[in-house]
């Protein structure tokens, strides 16, 4: 599955889960914020994993495209994933 985003819209999406502290100043995802987090997302349980293992995959986000590919794993694994 590829998404489909507005060029503006990944560059707002970055900067959404830059300051939500998803991943640092270096592009980093901070893993301890996620898996902190999870819990908000009503993931089920048998795709926690699943949903970890995709977000280290993405891990170094520095440009607005790069977001997309974290974005991914938010739609792809949890049922509540608004885009």
């Amino acid at each position: 599955m590829t998404l489909r985003v507005f060029p503006k819209a990944k560059c707002f999406m970055k900067c959404i889960m830059e300051k939500e502290g998803i991943f640092d100043k270096d592009g980093n995802v901070v893993m301890e914020y996620v898996e902190k987090n999870m819990e908000s997302l009503k993931l089920p349980d048998d795709k926690k994993n699943y949903f970890k293992d995709c977000v280290a995959k993405s891990n170094h986000v520095k440009t607005c495209e790069d977001s997309v590919n974290l974005l991914q794993c938010f739609v792809k694994y949890s049922d509540d994933a608004l885009v």
